[in-house]
């Protein structure tokens, strides 16, 4: 058997592992991947991590916690934008499903997955991502849903 054909298919799977989110198994492991891939303190995700746990189902809430409108969320793999929030409110329970809603309120904190795109909820149906609130300084992390899979 010729080994020249493995070194590339190992380099494949290598490098489809690393860009994969990581697995934490722990609270600390996803507070220590939140800090380090994401480059925020994971205490405010928290916080919207609780929330959205409570209040997922309803979308008064959940567009209320948007700092700023318009806003963009990428919906089964197409952007779709937002200019205020009464648009988001029209559309948000096709969006924001009763399967969604099920992934997300069942949701362990040690078992999300974690990547420098942001935060997984199950097996990606939603993805929560820090933004910067007040623009370069980014002294202020805002948590936004970002992305939305049916």
């Amino acid at each position: 058997m010729k080994t020249g054909v493995w070194r590339p298919l190992a380099a494949f799977f290598v490098c489809a592992a690393l860009s994969q989110p990581a697995y934490a198994q722990s609270v600390g492991a996803v507070n220590a991947h939140i800090d380090s891939l994401l480059k925020v303190d994971h205490g405010g995700f928290l916080t919207a991590f609780k929330f959205l746990q409570l209040n997922i189902a309803d979308g008064t809430k959940i567009g209320q916690e948007f700092d700023e409108y318009p806003i963009s969320i990428t919906v089964d793999g197409k952007e779709r934008i937002f200019a205020t929030y009464e648009d988001l409110l029209a559309v948000y329970d096709q969006i924001i499903t009763p399967a969604v809603i099920k992934v997300v309120e069942q949701q362990k904190y040690k078992d999300l997955k974690v990547s420098s795109k942001g935060i997984m909820f199950g097996s990606g149906q939603l993805w929560v991502t820090a933004f910067c609130v007040d623009g370069e300084n980014c002294t202020g992390i805002s948590w936004d849903i970002s992305v939305v899979n049916h």
